[in-house]
């Protein structure tokens, strides 16, 4: 999650902005799931 936070500004086109914060929006995602399943 830190990496990808760290390489979104260094994205050169609006693609690879948009694929990064996809892959942000996903690893987010399964966190709260995992934080769910722990927590309850």
């Amino acid at each position: 999650m830190m990496n990808l936070h760290k390489d979104l500004p260094k994205a050169k086109t609006s693609h690879e902005q948009e694929s990064l914060q996809r892959q942000i929006a996903a690893v987010d995602k399964a966190i709260g799931i995992l934080v769910c399943e722990l927590y309850g």
